[in-house]
């Protein structure tokens, strides 16, 4: 007789409780395999820890952003008046220390915190107000408000709860805030851990023990560099008594206690005294080992978290520092953009702000180079973009004699490459007769 089959009950309620084990068992992973809080509150007070932390972010904000389109600069100009590099900074300090943190936008519409941003009654965006993962959670009932995958919010929560550290709680609408949420978490973990992502210091205690330890334990070596060697005449017999036991260790002392006052030392004549050191080699390899360590697990050049040049084989060139480079590009990328272009769009719709309501035409945001080049790498610079516009303008006046483009086409297009002096477009061009409106040759 065949065995009969199990049946699997596929029911809601089975489904609802069958993912809350599931989340239960998430849950209890996240607590015990990350660091609370509190801890990460008090590893911040660490100078490394607190480097880890903030660095990509300092390079990330520090030369800030240009608008293109902005040509009055009004915009980076309103940015810089509402402290705005200032508060991001704060903000992303804390979202990657804690794993999460958000900034509320102080946006005047005459609405509700708990209601969406009404863009059409906006009259100014005065700052942002920032806070960290402890004072805020997503609002467990509208997590999934979205049913519609396709939705660029979907399974993202419509409202959070903000818990000031002095004051009361209350609600806020998700347009009027922008989230930072750590590093990225499989949907599971990241529910069970209340919205928020992976602080950068997981899984970084570990080596930075390391380090700490290594010091440490070179500190106690460097404190016993020199160890001191007497020769007592009849020591065995001397010991055999605890008054005589009591003798030897006063007269040790002594002797510590006189090496240390000016280096001179008293003893019988029939006794010997001598001082060995201990070789120091290889305890600064032990330590800059360690060292490299952290850099391999927070992904930062040894010269960029420790502040100086590693020794021998280790040393970081260029390289590593371009790889560092390409990093922040990236950090700027996935974290900055999106909350620069949100607040950027809503100071463009402001009705008292600098474009008086109106959105620029092909706005975009750039962010300045992160490399600051010396004299000579500015000089070549200089040089080599001279070089360029002058075979640009040379290929016009070339053009412009072989008929195949007109005077004012050639100063037109050297004036709209924007990289050409004005001298230089108020070239003396023949102005020959030409076909109006000549078109440019096809390629």
């Amino acid at each position: 007789m065949a065995r009969k089959r199990d049946t699997i009950r596929a029911d809601s309620g089975f489904k609802d409780a069958f993912i809350a084990r599931k989340l239960s068992n998430y849950e209890t992973l996240i607590n015990e395999r990350k660091l609370s809080d509190q801890q990460l509150a008090l590893m911040y007070r660490n100078l490394i820890v607190r480097r880890i932390v903030t660095l990509v972010v300092d390079d990330a904000i520090k030369n800030f952003i240009e608008i293109e389109g902005d040509q009055d600069e009004c915009i980076v100009q309103e940015l810089e008046v509402l402290f705005i590099p200032e508060k991001l900074t704060e903000a992303l300090y804390w979202d990657r220390l804690f794993g999460m943190s958000c900034a509320l936008i102080l946006a005047d519409d005459g609405q509700e915190l708990d209601q969406p941003i009404n863009l059409k009654r906006l009259r100014r965006v005065s700052g942002i107000e920032v806070f960290d993962k402890r004072s805020v959670m997503e609002d467990s009932a509208s997590l999934y408000y979205d049913t519609d995958v396709r939705d660029v919010n979907f399974g993202k929560a419509e409202y959070y709860t903000i818990t000031p550290p002095n004051g009361n709680l209350f609600k806020v609408h998700r347009s009027r805030l922008l989230i930072f949420d750590g590093e990225t978490l499989p949907k599971l973990e990241r529910i069970a851990n209340n919205g928020a992502g992976l602080s950068c210091l997981d899984g970084i205690p570990a080596a930075i023990n390391r380090v700490k330890t290594s010091m440490d334990k070179t500190i106690d070596i460097m404190d016993k560099v020199s160890t001191s060697l007497l020769k007592l005449q009849g020591l065995s017999n001397v010991l055999q008594t605890e008054q005589g036991t009591k003798d030897v260790i006063k007269r040790l002392d002594l002797i510590d206690y006189s090496r240390r006052l000016n280096g001179s030392v008293a003893i019988d004549k029939d006794d010997e005294y001598a001082v060995f050191n201990i070789p120091l080699g290889g305890l600064t390899d032990i330590i800059q080992e360690m060292e490299q360590y952290v850099c391999a697990v927070t992904g930062y050049p040894f010269t960029k978290l420790f502040g100086r040049s590693p020794a021998g084989m280790n040393a970081t060139g260029q390289s590593d520092m371009q790889i560092y480079y390409d990093k922040v590009r990236s950090y700027q990328k996935r974290k900055l953009r999106p909350a620069l272009e949100y607040l950027v769009k809503l100071i463009q719709l402001s009705s008292e702000g600098p474009t008086k309501g109106k959105e620029l035409d092909k706005w975009s945001i750039k962010f300045k180079a992160l490399q600051q080049l010396n004299d000579l790498e500015q000089a070549n610079v200089d040089k080599t973009r001279a070089e360029v516009r002058a075979a640009v303008v040379k290929l016009v006046l070339d053009l412009v004699d072989n008929q195949m483009l007109d005077a004012t086409q050639g100063r037109k297009y050297l004036a709209e490459r924007g990289d050409i002096p004005v001298s230089e477009t108020e070239l003396d061009l023949d102005d020959e007769e030409t076909e109006e409106n000549n078109p440019l040759p096809q390629a």
